[in-house]
């Protein structure tokens, strides 16, 4: 019932807030794939 409730508020929220979500979460993506770049040959040693 709880995690319905939950669900039902996210979605509320992310319907009002998809674009500004959606960039958030493409520059999240873009600030990720920097640090992947940058720890890359870290990870590979």
């Amino acid at each position: 019932m709880y995690l319905i409730f939950l669900i039902n508020l996210f979605g509320t929220l992310l319907s009002i807030t998809n674009r500004h979500f959606l960039k958030l979460i493409e520059l999240s993506l873009k600030i990720f794939e920097r640090f992947l770049i940058i720890l890359d040959p870290i990870i590979t040693l």
